[in-house]
């Protein structure tokens, strides 16, 4: 779990702002702390989730606004991860779907 934490850290911590001391406290807490900072700083809403292996949730939190984006990691005890951030997010829609903006 922490492997996954320092890698998170070193790919996030510049996109996130973050201080390079002691890095993996910082891209690592609770995923209400985590989430309202998506949220809040970043116009960040989740995209999408799987389940991975019977220990953890993936979830892709995204912004239209902004383009940014990021993969965030959760175990069972509520604790989280960044795994990866980034910018210039753009969404594929699924051949023939039409976007719901557009009228029908």
């Amino acid at each position: 779990m922490l492997r996954h934490c320092l890698a998170g850290g070193l790919i996030c911590a510049a996109a996130f702002g973050l201080p390079s001391v002691s890095f993996a406290n910082e891209v690592c807490g609770t995923r209400d702390r985590i989430v309202a900072t998506l949220a809040g700083s970043y116009g960040e809403v989740r995209s999408g989730l799987g389940v991975q292996g019977q220990r953890s949730v993936i979830e892709l939190w995204t912004s239209e606004e902004t383009g940014s984006w990021t993969i965030l990691m959760t175990w069972p005890d509520g604790m989280s991860c960044v795994l990866a951030s980034g910018n210039y997010w753009e969404a594929n829609r699924p051949r023939g779907a039409v976007p719901s903006s557009d009228p029908v």
